[in-house]
């Protein structure tokens, strides 16, 4: 398992990165964020050609890499399912938006289960799902980068926000990006309603750009000199200072408002959708996330029409053990969404490309060839040791040997190594012809080498009709061994079916921190012949 991880976040208009070490307590060993110009055409091909650089330049490619898309335009809704056997969700989620998207090539389609849900005294999960367009692929493909996964920001803030919200209350996260706005709405911890509103803190300086026909640099200065400017501070700005620009003021004031009531109004229908869905619940909090809220006064923009709520600014470090960097810390707001991701113990969605395809098809046929060849020397190997015995044996060598006792006394010892080997090979091939009857452990015995993550150890691995189970410790000198459990748990899910984690309790070993877990697996037939090597 790689120790640092490299998340990429990619917008229409920004991109942004963090390198993280997870070595010991997670630390933030690089961060950036790129803006793009509403000018450049090709943005893609852009961010493309952006995120190869950077890599190459800051030689970021050993790195475990994620990328957390979030171009706009992807259809991203939620669906309420009747709880069913995990094996059969799939089917229903396709056909159900299947219904929605009836045009729409399905094979692309990401979705996540966020947990279950009551209605009406029925118990349903919380599916979220991500259509991708044919135009999506092409753009990983394009940017031909070994990924270890990809996230979108609807499961990477949930990831986060769920660190904060309640089981005994409704709440709502509120994020406020570059280009838009998210509204996420929480029944006692479970997402339910989500929300993309095309306005975030950019249709702001805009709005001062082309109302006093400046540059970016000078409207965004404008912006956070003034801050958020209600009538009743207009008022005071004028009255306070005879020096001051009355109709800058009022101009900006009259911005806001323009703003406001249409960023609003959306933000209140969403509340009061999630009301009538849900007769008798109201919303005790709204959390405040995004980098807007850095300029003064602006959560009192947001809470204007909310007042009656309690509400927080939250960005989602307090939920990580990072490392105090002042430096990430002050625009912290800005990288919620990528907290979420570094979080994530399996990713939404894998992409591999055709190289890395090609490459995994033949270490499989070199290790299948290798296995096979073990099996068909060894009998081959003890049929040849066996006619030298004969040959050894026979009257003519006998009759040799006696005459050169002396000089061959060496031989006879080895040659009483040789009969001990012989025999030993005989045992092995009576336990080879056996597991040849059900191969399937010995496949698992070659991947469990491969996938074993480091500072995992096994303490017994038993087998019994295809069933595996695995016992063991972990190590941590972090404290967080459930990392590591949890990604070798997440590497066996990807290749094996019915993969369960027993137990896990943390335990000191060897006066370290650390963890014990039994995981149980099933040997199919289906998914062993895909591993064979």
């Amino acid at each position: 398992m790689k120790k640092k991880s490299l998340i990429i976040s990619i917008e229409i208009n920004r991109i942004k990165f963090i390198l993280i070490d997870k070595s010991k307590r997670m630390k933030i060993l690089y961060n950036e964020i790129i803006e793009i110009d509403d000018n450049v055409e090709d943005k893609k091909s852009y961010i493309i050609n952006i995120i190869k650089n950077k890599i190459k330049d800051k030689k970021l490619g050993k790195n475990s890499i994620y990328l957390e898309y979030n171009f706009p335009n992807i259809p991203c809704r939620g669906l309420k399912i009747p709880i069913m056997p995990e094996d059969e969700l799939k089917q229903v989620v396709k056909r159900e938006v299947g219904k929605i998207f009836p045009d729409r090539d399905l094979s692309n389609l990401v979705y996540q289960n966020l947990g279950e849900i009551e209605v009406e005294g029925k118990r349903f999960y919380s599916i979220f799902y991500i259509l991708l367009s044919k135009d999506d692929i092409d753009f990983f493909k394009r940017l031909n980068v070994k990924l270890s996964g990809i996230d979108f920001e609807v499961f990477s803030l949930d990831r986060i926000f769920k660190k904060r919200t309640k089981e005994e209350e409704n709440s709502v996260l509120i994020d406020v990006s570059k280009s838009n706005t998210i509204i996420m709405i929480y029944k006692e911890k479970i997402l339910e309603v989500y929300r993309e509103i095309p306005i975030g803190w950019d249709s702001i300086v805009k709005s001062i750009m082309n109302n006093f026909q400046i540059s970016r640099e000078e409207a965004l200065k404008k912006m956070k000199i003034y801050g958020y400017i209600d009538k009743d501070i207009a008022e005071e700005l004028i009255n306070k200072n005879e020096n001051s620009n009355e109709d800058e003021i009022r101009q900006i004031n009259f911005i806001y408002e323009t703003l406001g009531n249409n960023l609003l109004r959306k933000i209140e229908n969403s509340i009061i959708y999630f009301k009538n869905n849900n007769r008798g619940h109201d919303i005790n909090t709204i959390y405040l996330t995004g980098e807007i809220f850095e300029v003064s006064r602006m959560e009192d923009f947001f809470m204007r029409d909310f007042s009656m709520y309690n509400h927080e600014a939250y960005s989602g470090v307090a939920e990580l053990d990072i490392e105090d960097s002042e430096d990430f810390l002050a625009k912290s707001m800005i990288f919620s969404d990528m907290l979420g991701t570094i979080l994530m113990t399996k990713p939404p969605m894998e992409f591999v490309r055709e190289e890395d395809k090609k490459k995994i098809e033949n270490i499989k046929k070199y290790k299948k060839i290798s296995f096979f060849a073990i099996i068909f020397i060894l009998p081959v190997l003890v049929i040849y040791l066996t006619i030298m015995w004969e040959n050894i044996v026979s009257k003519k060598e006998l009759v040799k040997f006696q005459k050169m006792t002396k000089e061959l006394q060496p031989l006879v010892k080895e040659y009483d190594k040789l009969d001990g080997k012989t025999l030993k090979l005989d045992e092995d091939i009576k336990n080879i012809k056996n597991l040849n009857k059900d191969n399937s452990i010995i496949d698992f015995f070659y991947r469990l080498n491969e996938i074993a993550v480091e500072r995992i150890y096994f303490t017994s691995i038993k087998y019994n009709k295809g069933t595996v189970v695995l016992n063991g410790k972990c190590i941590s000198e972090d404290g967080f061994p459930e990392i590591y459990i949890n990604d070798f748990f997440r590497r066996l899910e990807e290749e094996y079916k019915n993969v369960v984690l027993n137990w896990m309790k943390k335990a000191t070993i060897e006066k370290k921190n650390g963890a014990e877990f039994s995981i149980k697996l099933d040997l199919e037939v289906e998914n062993v012949k895909k591993n064979k090597k």
